[in-house]
């Protein structure tokens, strides 16, 4: 292997991604370790800096050899191991070094909060991480208050950015929601770039369009406070045809059935003149899916805590939106039933596969009765007649009153 030339070398090793593989790569011969060097900092998965030693071993190994290593590094991410261990000084000097000289870096997660660093440290690392210029992918998930509207605002990497994922909880902290007129201030000239939005810790609200984000094709919000607008969401993300993930934390909308009918008929109508011709996945509550109404097909579809009473939602979301992998995660109660009846007659050639995840919390006598109840397959027998073509993977969960749960699962 050794005749065959750097080149050929490095087309070998190129798929080689996990790290044990590319240190028994680099034991080989000592003509082969700066290959495996390459490889390990070429690849896509970060490099993880989580306390003062790993920053500082890190500084070491690249600028033991500066000119051939530093330019390679393509993926960085900043943890904090103990928020009540800041990083001292020098440790932060090595973080700045390696941001510096970094100038091809393509993915940057920050994660350690500002209360990690020094204060004199924590002004500098937001000026240093807004001199990024390669960046295609960059997520601010901690809290830095208005520093994060900085590090947006004046990043370097605004024509290669594709990829945000953005804690903005901090940066309306006396706030619920952020109004779209703040996310667009927060983002600025980002917008016109963007192909991956997620928005973490605070709602979204969708009660005016603002700026449009031509490019976004996947986008990740909690909008479960509303107001919901799917009009709002399609004119502001035409181009979306990716990911729709508004799945939410526990929280619940008290809203009559007559007002969730009423806002479900206008989001309708809305959708008459313009709606995503196709989305590959969607995620959300029956809740949020059922008041939307998104009028296009979708490939992959996750319910997230159904309930019995959810049925007629159910059916309706599976009409408006027919998708060919499904998913319902579905609370069982005693005497629950599944049923292939919510499926609409023209959604079933459509599915392709179905996943059933029944969560069971019933007070069982014993674990004798509640293994009985996990064995029993009695829904099985309509659902493989009503879907002979469907890959059917179903999952059982009990929860026990005296125990930590019996969990059962089962591939049909």
């Amino acid at each position: 292997m050794l005749d065959l030339g750097p080149d050929i070398i490095h087309l070998v090793c190129e798929p080689v991604e996990d790290i044990p593989t590319i240190l028994a790569f680099s034991l080989v011969s000592h003509s082969l370790r700066s290959t495996a060097t390459r490889q390990l900092l070429l690849r896509k998965t970060p490099v993880i800096v989580r306390d003062q030693w790993s920053a500082c071993s890190f500084h070491s190994f690249l600028f033991a050899d500066v000119a051939a290593r530093v330019g390679l590094v393509r993926a960085l991410r900043i943890d904090c191991a103990d928020e009540y261990q800041p990083y001292p000084p020098h440790a932060v000097t090595c973080i700045l070094d390696i941001l510096t000289l970094a100038t091809r870096l393509h993915s940057f997660t920050l994660t350690a909060p500002y209360w990690a660093f020094e204060e004199s440290d924590s002004q500098k690392l937001p000026a240093a991480i807004s001199g990024l210029s390669n960046l295609r992918e960059l997520a601010l998930l901690a809290d830095w208050g208005q520093a994060t509207e900085i590090m947006l605002r004046s990043t370097r990497s605004t024509p290669s950015l594709r990829i945000l994922r953005v804690d903005l909880g901090p940066y309306v902290s006396d706030q619920r929601q952020v109004s779209t007129a703040d996310l667009d201030a927060v983002l600025g000239d980002l917008h016109r770039s963007l192909e991956v939005l997620e928005i973490k810790e605070r709602e979204l609200d969708i009660s005016t369009t603002g700026l449009v984000y031509p490019s976004v094709r996947s986008l990740t919000a909690d909008i479960l406070l509303g107001p919901w607008r799917t009009d709002v969401l399609v004119s502001k993300f035409p181009a979306l045809d990716g990911t729709l993930d508004l799945s939410t934390p526990d929280g619940e909308v008290l809203l009559s059935a007559q007002r969730q009918d009423e806002i479900r008929a206008r989001n309708v109508a809305r959708q008459e003149d313009r709606a995503w011709r196709s989305l590959d996945r969607v995620v959300g509550c029956v809740f949020l899916l059922y008041v939307l109404a998104i009028k296009c097909p979708v490939r992959r579809l996750v319910l997230s805590e159904v309930q019995s009473h959810d049925d007629a939602q159910l059916r309706a979301i599976l009409g408006t939106t027919p998708p060919t992998h499904l998913k319902l995660e579905k609370e069982m109660y005693f005497g629950d039933v599944v049923s292939p009846d919510v499926f609409p007659e023209e959604v079933i050639p459509r599915l392709t596969h179905l996943v059933l995840l029944l969560r069971y919390d019933n007070v069982w006598r014993s674990h004798r009765d509640a293994d009985r109840a996990a064995q029993t397959n009695w829904w099985q027998e309509p659902f493989v007649r009503e879907f002979p073509n469907s890959s059917l993977l179903y999952t059982v969960r009990h929860s026990l009153s005296d125990s930590e749960g019996l969990h059962v699962s089962r591939r049909v």
